[in-house]
This record gives C-alpha cells, structure tokens and sequence, in this order.
C-alpha cells in the first residue's frame, strides 16, 4: 500500500505461509498498516502504548511513578503541541484505550501550554504540558 502524495510506503511481506488461519493475522496487520499510513498521511502522531494508554510514538525519557490508585507518567514529544492535542484528542476517544470521553469543560488549551481531561467511568485522565 502507497500513499504517493505523502511519500509514505508501507510494504507488508509473508514468506512461507500455508496456513488459512494466518490470514486474518495478515489482513489484521495490512489494516494497522494502513491505518498508520493514513495517521502519519493527515501529518497525525502514531500511537504508543504505555500501561494500557497511548503515547506518541518516539517519545523519550519516560519516567513514571505512583501506586494502583494513581499513576503518573511523564514524557518528551519532540512534536509541535497542536499535534499532541490532537493526537490525544483523537486516540483516547477511539474505543482502542477504552471508553473514554473528554471533559471539554476543564480543557485548556493555550498557545504554549495544555490541558485536557478524559474521564472513563470512575478512572480519569488529565495531561497538561
């Protein structure tokens, strides 16, 4: 699969594969592949994960700390922060993390600095930078 305005290519190769059931493996694989070419197409972050959430892909330095009830994680993207905004605004609602929904009403996005908060029943997310 190509995507030719963007220069991205993404090349998926099996070799040796006789069983039918390794299909669905394969064709689950061509889907994220294509779904990566499509994120990194529309200029978007590629998700990471960390303890069961998304992270942007070639973050660095991460630390983290805390016990069972809270946890705190904390990271460097080297990306512009509208595309961070962006990218957690777009993972954390995808169903892929869990039900998650954002509280838009203690979202606060600034030009150098954010801080947005999803809730997913009692468990709640708040990331700022």
């Amino acid at each position: 699969m190509r995507a030719e305005d963007t220069g991205c290519e993404v090349e998926i190769r099996t070799k040796g594969m006789q069983w039918d059931g390794m299909k669905a493996e394969i064709e689950k694989a061509e889907e994220e592949a294509e779904k990566m070419v499509e994120k990194i197409a529309e200029g978007g972050l590629v998700a990471d994960a960390w303890d069961g959430l998304p992270i942007p892909e070639g973050h660095e330095g991460m630390q983290s700390e805390g016990s069972r009830f809270r946890k705190q994680a904390n990271t460097t993207v080297v990306a512009e922060l509208s595309r961070v905004v962006d990218f957690y605004r777009r993972e954390l609602p995808s169903g892929e993390w869990g039900e998650w929904k954002e509280n838009t009403a203690d979202a606060k996005v600034e030009q150098k600095s954010a801080r947005l908060a999803f809730r997913s029943g009692s468990r709640a997310i708040t990331r700022w930078k």
